[in-house]
């Protein structure tokens, strides 16, 4: 089961922004969207919907939390464009 926040069709990036306000400064700027990081994955959610906006993008989910990750393994079983990467990018 994916976040309820995709199911009620609101999608957002993980710092809040709407989605569709990144896609539309990508469709200004003729942005080529063909990598995506999603750094903290939590539950791939964001992933998910940026693999649903850009399908021809290779997306790479960075998720360290091991009681998290089988949750994103779960959530993005069918998307062969998403690779969840089971590592932190930094430390604090």
């Amino acid at each position: 089961m994916i976040e309820s926040r995709i199911k009620s069709g609101n999608e957002y990036v993980s710092d809040g922004t709407n989605i569709n306000k990144v896609v539309s400064v990508v469709e200004q700027y003729r942005i080529d969207v063909s990598t995506i990081f999603d750094l903290g994955a939590r539950d791939c959610a964001q992933s998910i919907q940026f693999a649903k906006r850009f399908p021809q993008s290779k997306i790479y989910s960075f998720e360290p939390n091991p009681n998290t990750i089988p949750i994103c393994e779960s959530n993005i079983k069918d998307y062969t464009n998403i690779t969840l990467i089971k590592k932190a990018i930094n430390s604090y």
